[in-house]
């Protein structure tokens, strides 16, 4: 899994390319998404998983850390006979952590 965070410089638009190339030893699976944020408030991307899927998301964030988004999802595998797409509904909470000076010294959550 990879991914980076694009600043297009003097815009309010952060845009976020991901990967994710999954093997169970049998079917490769690559997920290619990209998602864009506005004001650091609202987001949308597609995701395209290149065995069965095509999704649209969207959200926002609404105050304090809570976050609210709506995904939709397109089958294209064999289920699309019996299945005409899925909906997902989410709801997050970013944390603000301060953690003062360690902050500069690590850049994950991971080694706090």
């Amino acid at each position: 899994m990879t991914g980076y965070k694009l600043d297009l410089s003097s815009s309010p638009i952060e845009v976020y390319p991901n990967l994710l190339v999954k093997y169970d030893g049998a079917t490769p699976q690559i997920s290619i998404n990209f998602n864009a944020v506005y004001n650091k408030k609202f987001w949308g991307g597609v995701t395209y998983r290149t065995t069965d899927i095509l999704d649209i998301n969207l959200g926002i964030e609404l105050f304090n850390g809570i976050k609210i988004g709506y995904a939709y999802g397109l089958n294209f595998s064999k289920l699309i006979k019996t299945n005409t797409g899925s909906h997902e509904v989410m709801l997050g909470y970013c944390f603000n952590l301060d953690i003062g000076p360690a902050a500069k010294k690590y850049r994950s959550v991971r080694f706090l």
